[in-house]
Protein backbone atom coordinates (compact mmCIF):
# COMPACT_ATOMS: atom_id res chain seq x y z
CA UNK A 1 0.00 0.00 0.00
CA UNK A 2 2.53 2.65 0.50
CA UNK A 3 4.50 1.79 -2.32
CA UNK A 4 1.63 2.67 -4.46
CA UNK A 5 1.22 5.70 -2.56
CA UNK A 6 5.03 6.34 -3.00
CA UNK A 7 4.72 5.51 -7.39
CA UNK A 8 1.08 7.91 -7.22
CA UNK A 9 2.90 10.62 -5.91
CA UNK A 10 6.27 10.54 -8.17
CA UNK A 11 3.63 9.90 -10.93
CA UNK A 12 1.94 12.96 -9.89
CA UNK A 13 5.51 14.69 -9.41
CA UNK A 14 6.14 14.03 -13.19
CA UNK A 15 2.82 15.28 -14.40
CA UNK A 16 3.45 18.23 -12.67
CA UNK A 17 7.09 18.92 -14.19
CA UNK A 18 5.47 18.13 -17.31
CA UNK A 19 2.90 20.85 -17.26
CA UNK A 20 5.77 23.01 -15.93
CA UNK A 21 7.76 22.28 -18.81
CA UNK A 22 5.31 23.35 -21.26
CA UNK A 23 3.82 26.54 -19.73
CA UNK A 24 7.29 27.65 -19.72
CA UNK A 25 8.00 26.90 -23.25
CA UNK A 26 4.48 28.26 -24.15
CA UNK A 27 5.64 31.35 -22.62
CA UNK A 28 8.63 31.43 -24.60
CA UNK A 29 7.28 31.16 -27.68
CA UNK A 30 4.56 33.72 -27.08
CA UNK A 31 7.18 36.22 -26.14
CA UNK A 32 8.27 38.25 -29.00
CA UNK A 33 12.02 38.19 -30.01
CA UNK A 34 13.40 41.82 -29.77
CA UNK A 35 13.76 43.12 -33.00
CA UNK A 36 17.53 44.32 -34.58
CA UNK A 37 17.11 46.37 -37.79
CA UNK A 38 19.15 45.76 -40.73
CA UNK A 39 22.73 46.84 -40.81
CA UNK A 40 24.64 49.41 -43.26
CA UNK A 41 27.93 48.28 -44.60
CA UNK A 42 29.81 50.53 -41.76
CA UNK A 43 27.48 48.48 -39.18
CA UNK A 44 25.06 50.81 -38.78
CA UNK A 45 20.93 50.81 -38.02
CA UNK A 46 20.05 51.55 -41.56
CA UNK A 47 16.96 53.93 -41.79
CA UNK A 48 17.10 54.25 -45.10
CA UNK A 49 13.91 54.72 -47.22
CA UNK A 50 10.79 56.85 -47.59
CA UNK A 51 8.66 57.34 -43.87
CA UNK A 52 5.30 58.73 -43.10
CA UNK A 53 4.30 60.62 -40.88
CA UNK A 54 1.48 60.35 -38.36
CA UNK A 55 -1.77 61.90 -39.10
CA UNK A 56 -2.45 65.64 -38.00
CA UNK A 57 -4.66 65.08 -34.89
CA UNK A 58 -1.33 64.36 -33.42
CA UNK A 59 -1.66 66.50 -30.59
CA UNK A 60 1.67 67.96 -28.79
CA UNK A 61 0.35 68.88 -25.64
CA UNK A 62 -3.39 67.55 -24.01
CA UNK A 63 -5.65 69.93 -25.18
CA UNK A 64 -9.05 68.53 -26.39
CA UNK A 65 -8.35 64.60 -25.99
CA UNK A 66 -8.22 64.40 -21.86
CA UNK A 67 -5.81 63.46 -19.60
CA UNK A 68 -4.46 60.28 -19.92
CA UNK A 69 -1.61 60.01 -22.02
CA UNK A 70 -2.80 56.27 -23.53
CA UNK A 71 -6.38 55.02 -24.52
CA UNK A 72 -8.46 52.46 -25.71
CA UNK A 73 -9.36 51.89 -29.79
CA UNK A 74 -13.06 53.05 -28.36
CA UNK A 75 -11.79 56.03 -26.58
CA UNK A 76 -9.79 56.86 -29.33
CA UNK A 77 -12.81 56.99 -31.81
CA UNK A 78 -14.89 59.17 -29.53
CA UNK A 79 -11.80 61.57 -28.66
CA UNK A 80 -11.12 61.77 -32.08
CA UNK A 81 -14.70 62.11 -32.79
CA UNK A 82 -15.27 64.74 -30.53
CA UNK A 83 -12.42 66.84 -31.50
CA UNK A 84 -13.32 67.05 -34.86
CA UNK A 85 -16.54 68.69 -33.76
CA UNK A 86 -14.54 70.97 -31.91
CA UNK A 87 -12.22 72.27 -35.06
CA UNK A 88 -14.85 72.64 -37.32
CA UNK A 89 -16.50 74.64 -35.29
CA UNK A 90 -13.04 77.38 -35.11
CA UNK A 91 -13.68 80.44 -37.38
CA UNK A 92 -10.55 79.80 -39.30
CA UNK A 93 -11.83 77.00 -41.43
CA UNK A 94 -13.61 78.11 -43.60
CA UNK A 95 -14.48 75.48 -45.92
CA UNK A 96 -14.72 71.75 -45.67
CA UNK A 97 -11.30 71.10 -47.92
CA UNK A 98 -9.77 73.71 -45.17
CA UNK A 99 -10.68 71.05 -42.03
CA UNK A 100 -8.27 68.13 -41.53
CA UNK A 101 -9.06 64.76 -40.57
CA UNK A 102 -8.24 64.17 -36.43
CA UNK A 103 -7.18 60.86 -35.20
CA UNK A 104 -4.63 60.23 -32.02
CA UNK A 105 -1.37 58.56 -32.70
CA UNK A 106 -0.05 55.20 -32.82
CA UNK A 107 2.99 54.68 -30.95
CA UNK A 108 4.63 50.74 -30.70
CA UNK A 109 0.58 50.07 -30.62
CA UNK A 110 -0.39 52.29 -28.26
CA UNK A 111 -3.06 54.93 -28.79
CA UNK A 112 -1.65 58.27 -27.65
CA UNK A 113 -3.73 61.07 -26.81
CA UNK A 114 -0.56 63.79 -27.21
CA UNK A 115 2.90 63.57 -28.45
CA UNK A 116 3.84 64.84 -25.18
CA UNK A 117 4.90 62.26 -22.87
CA UNK A 118 7.07 64.28 -19.89
CA UNK A 119 5.88 65.98 -17.78
CA UNK A 120 2.94 63.64 -17.21
CA UNK A 121 0.46 66.03 -16.82
CA UNK A 122 0.96 66.61 -21.03
CA UNK A 123 1.36 70.64 -20.84
CA UNK A 124 4.70 72.06 -22.18
CA UNK A 125 6.56 73.38 -18.91
CA UNK A 126 7.14 76.80 -20.22
CA UNK A 127 8.53 79.74 -17.94
CA UNK A 128 6.27 82.65 -17.25
CA UNK A 129 8.41 84.92 -19.27
CA UNK A 130 8.05 82.71 -22.04
CA UNK A 131 4.75 82.19 -21.38
CA UNK A 132 4.46 85.53 -22.04
CA UNK A 133 5.79 85.66 -25.19
CA UNK A 134 3.96 82.40 -26.44
CA UNK A 135 0.79 84.48 -25.76
CA UNK A 136 1.92 87.13 -27.52
CA UNK A 137 3.43 85.49 -30.71
CA UNK A 138 -0.26 83.28 -31.03
CA UNK A 139 -2.23 86.93 -31.03
CA UNK A 140 0.13 87.65 -33.84
CA UNK A 141 -0.01 84.42 -35.37
CA UNK A 142 -3.79 84.24 -35.42
CA UNK A 143 -3.67 87.84 -37.28
CA UNK A 144 -1.57 86.54 -39.96
CA UNK A 145 -2.95 82.62 -40.61
CA UNK A 146 -6.34 84.60 -40.26
CA UNK A 147 -5.71 86.69 -43.38
CA UNK A 148 -5.85 90.17 -41.62
CA UNK A 149 -3.18 92.58 -42.91
CA UNK A 150 0.34 92.61 -41.73
CA UNK A 151 2.84 95.80 -41.35
CA UNK A 152 5.66 93.84 -42.96
CA UNK A 153 7.24 90.60 -44.63
CA UNK A 154 8.58 89.60 -41.03
CA UNK A 155 5.05 89.59 -39.46
CA UNK A 156 3.84 86.44 -41.48
CA UNK A 157 4.55 83.18 -40.25
CA UNK A 158 7.82 81.59 -41.93
CA UNK A 159 5.84 79.51 -43.59
CA UNK A 160 3.49 81.48 -44.64
CA UNK A 161 6.61 83.20 -46.67
CA UNK A 162 7.38 79.39 -47.63
CA UNK A 163 10.56 79.97 -45.74
CA UNK A 164 10.77 76.78 -43.41
CA UNK A 165 7.47 74.27 -42.32
CA UNK A 166 8.50 71.61 -41.05
CA UNK A 167 12.02 70.94 -41.33
CA UNK A 168 13.10 71.77 -38.47
CA UNK A 169 14.15 70.07 -35.43
CA UNK A 170 12.27 69.10 -33.24
CA UNK A 171 10.63 68.11 -36.19
CA UNK A 172 7.00 68.30 -36.25
CA UNK A 173 3.94 66.39 -38.06
CA UNK A 174 2.33 67.57 -41.24
CA UNK A 175 -1.13 69.22 -41.79
CA UNK A 176 -1.06 66.55 -44.13
CA UNK A 177 0.18 62.99 -45.11
CA UNK A 178 3.95 63.81 -45.71
CA UNK A 179 6.74 61.68 -46.37
CA UNK A 180 10.35 61.78 -45.01
CA UNK A 181 12.83 60.65 -47.08
CA UNK A 182 16.22 59.20 -44.91
CA UNK A 183 19.46 59.05 -46.95
CA UNK A 184 22.15 58.11 -45.08
CA UNK A 185 26.12 58.09 -45.37
CA UNK A 186 28.86 57.13 -42.62
CA UNK A 187 29.61 61.08 -42.46
CA UNK A 188 25.98 62.48 -43.24
CA UNK A 189 22.49 61.84 -42.70
CA UNK A 190 19.67 63.79 -45.20
CA UNK A 191 16.34 64.08 -44.37
CA UNK A 192 14.03 65.11 -47.23
CA UNK A 193 10.66 66.58 -46.11
CA UNK A 194 8.41 66.08 -49.07
CA UNK A 195 6.08 69.34 -47.45
CA UNK A 196 7.90 72.35 -48.80
CA UNK A 197 10.61 70.28 -49.89
CA UNK A 198 13.03 70.86 -47.21
CA UNK A 199 16.32 69.08 -46.69
CA UNK A 200 17.88 68.67 -44.02
CA UNK A 201 21.43 67.48 -43.08
CA UNK A 202 22.98 65.82 -40.08
CA UNK A 203 26.38 65.56 -39.74
CA UNK A 204 27.77 62.27 -38.29
CA UNK A 205 30.23 62.77 -35.22
CA UNK A 206 32.66 65.50 -34.71
CA UNK A 207 31.85 69.11 -32.91
CA UNK A 208 29.20 71.77 -33.13
CA UNK A 209 29.88 75.06 -34.76
CA UNK A 210 31.21 77.40 -32.85
CA UNK A 211 27.94 79.72 -30.86
CA UNK A 212 28.85 82.11 -33.50
CA UNK A 213 27.37 80.42 -36.55
CA UNK A 214 23.45 80.16 -36.11
CA UNK A 215 20.82 79.45 -38.50
CA UNK A 216 17.09 78.60 -38.84
CA UNK A 217 17.44 74.75 -38.50
CA UNK A 218 20.51 75.31 -36.16
CA UNK A 219 23.48 72.86 -36.16
CA UNK A 220 22.99 69.05 -35.68
CA UNK A 221 25.34 66.70 -35.27
CA UNK A 222 24.39 62.84 -34.38
CA UNK A 223 26.54 59.75 -33.10
CA UNK A 224 25.16 56.15 -32.92
CA UNK A 225 24.36 54.66 -29.27
CA UNK A 226 24.04 51.64 -29.69
CA UNK A 227 21.12 51.05 -32.48
CA UNK A 228 19.59 54.46 -31.77
CA UNK A 229 20.55 57.34 -33.60
CA UNK A 230 21.01 59.98 -31.32
CA UNK A 231 21.06 63.96 -32.89
CA UNK A 232 22.05 67.50 -30.82
CA UNK A 233 21.04 70.71 -32.02
CA UNK A 234 21.92 73.65 -30.51
CA UNK A 235 22.89 77.06 -31.97
CA UNK A 236 19.36 78.15 -33.33
CA UNK A 237 19.08 81.89 -34.63
CA UNK A 238 17.45 84.33 -32.38
CA UNK A 239 15.43 86.10 -34.93
CA UNK A 240 12.81 82.70 -35.21
CA UNK A 241 12.32 81.20 -31.75
CA UNK A 242 9.13 79.92 -32.35
CA UNK A 243 8.65 76.08 -33.87
CA UNK A 244 5.26 75.03 -34.54
CA UNK A 245 5.11 71.15 -33.66
CA UNK A 246 1.68 70.65 -33.89
CA UNK A 247 -1.41 71.97 -31.73
CA UNK A 248 -2.45 74.66 -30.08
CA UNK A 249 0.99 76.57 -28.54
CA UNK A 250 4.57 76.57 -30.34
CA UNK A 251 7.71 75.10 -29.31
CA UNK A 252 10.22 77.97 -28.35
CA UNK A 253 13.78 77.50 -29.10
CA UNK A 254 16.45 79.97 -28.27
CA UNK A 255 19.88 81.16 -27.84
CA UNK A 256 20.61 78.61 -25.16
CA UNK A 257 17.88 75.79 -26.66
CA UNK A 258 19.44 72.33 -27.24
CA UNK A 259 17.32 69.54 -29.07
CA UNK A 260 18.38 66.02 -28.33
CA UNK A 261 16.56 63.66 -31.10
CA UNK A 262 16.11 59.67 -30.89
CA UNK A 263 15.73 57.59 -34.28
CA UNK A 264 15.02 54.27 -33.67
CA UNK A 265 13.75 51.27 -35.98
CA UNK A 266 10.94 49.25 -33.58
CA UNK A 267 9.74 46.88 -36.87
CA UNK A 268 10.71 46.56 -40.33
CA UNK A 269 7.90 49.52 -40.87
CA UNK A 270 8.13 51.21 -37.97
CA UNK A 271 10.69 54.14 -36.95
CA UNK A 272 10.06 55.32 -33.41
CA UNK A 273 10.93 58.88 -33.09
CA UNK A 274 11.49 61.14 -29.74
CA UNK A 275 12.97 64.78 -28.95
CA UNK A 276 13.81 66.35 -25.46
CA UNK A 277 14.58 69.94 -25.26
CA UNK A 278 16.23 71.90 -23.03
CA UNK A 279 16.41 75.36 -22.05
CA UNK A 280 16.29 76.53 -18.54
CA UNK A 281 15.40 80.24 -19.64
CA UNK A 282 12.31 79.30 -21.50
CA UNK A 283 11.18 76.02 -19.52
CA UNK A 284 10.83 75.28 -15.83
CA UNK A 285 12.60 71.35 -16.98
CA UNK A 286 12.93 69.20 -19.92
CA UNK A 287 10.28 67.74 -21.66
CA UNK A 288 9.81 64.75 -24.00
CA UNK A 289 7.89 64.07 -27.03
CA UNK A 290 7.75 61.24 -29.29
CA UNK A 291 5.86 60.20 -32.78
CA UNK A 292 6.36 57.36 -34.86
CA UNK A 293 6.59 57.61 -39.10
CA UNK A 294 5.42 54.29 -41.15
CA UNK A 295 7.62 52.78 -43.64
CA UNK A 296 5.78 53.15 -47.06
CA UNK A 297 6.76 52.56 -50.71
CA UNK A 298 5.38 55.69 -51.97
CA UNK A 299 7.33 58.21 -53.40
CA UNK A 300 7.82 61.84 -52.54
CA UNK A 301 6.67 64.45 -54.58
CA UNK A 302 6.53 68.00 -55.14
CA UNK A 303 4.72 69.91 -52.36
CA UNK A 304 5.07 73.84 -53.92
CA UNK A 305 4.44 76.24 -51.73
CA UNK A 306 3.32 79.71 -53.55
CA UNK A 307 1.64 81.78 -50.62
CA UNK A 308 5.46 83.56 -50.02
CA UNK A 309 4.93 84.19 -53.99
CA UNK A 310 1.39 85.57 -54.46
CA UNK A 311 -0.35 85.82 -51.12
CA UNK A 312 2.48 87.54 -49.16
CA UNK A 313 2.02 90.50 -51.95
CA UNK A 314 -1.88 90.85 -51.24
CA UNK A 315 -1.75 90.29 -47.19
CA UNK A 316 0.81 93.58 -47.56
CA UNK A 317 -1.37 95.13 -49.91
CA UNK A 318 -4.37 94.92 -47.31
CA UNK A 319 -1.72 96.29 -44.66
CA UNK A 320 -1.49 99.37 -46.61
CA UNK A 321 -4.85 99.65 -47.77
CA UNK A 322 -5.94 99.18 -44.25
CA UNK A 323 -3.43 101.98 -43.28
CA UNK A 324 -4.64 104.28 -46.05
CA UNK A 325 -8.35 103.67 -44.34
CA UNK A 326 -7.31 104.11 -40.79
CA UNK A 327 -5.66 107.54 -41.81
CA UNK A 328 -9.48 108.63 -43.71
CA UNK A 329 -11.09 108.43 -40.78
CA UNK A 330 -8.29 110.33 -38.60
CA UNK A 331 -8.63 112.95 -41.19
CA UNK A 332 -12.71 113.06 -41.02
Amino acid sequence: MQIVQIGGYRMIRLAFGAMAMLIAASAQAQTPKPYHPPLTADGHPDFDGVWMNPPRGAQLEKAGLGEKLVVSNAEAKALAKALNIAVAARPQFLTQADLPEFEVAVVRGENRTRLLVEPADGMLPYTEAALKAVQAWMAAYNVSRGGLPVANPEDSDLSQRCITVEGQPPMRTAYEKSLRLIVQTPQVIGIYSEFVGEVRLVRMGGAHDPPALRSLWGDSVGQWEGEDLVVETRNFRLDNPFHVVIGERPVMVGADSVVIERFRRVSADELDYSFTVRDPNLYARPWLAEYAMTRTDEHPLEAACHEGNYAETNVLQGGRDEEAAQARRVAN
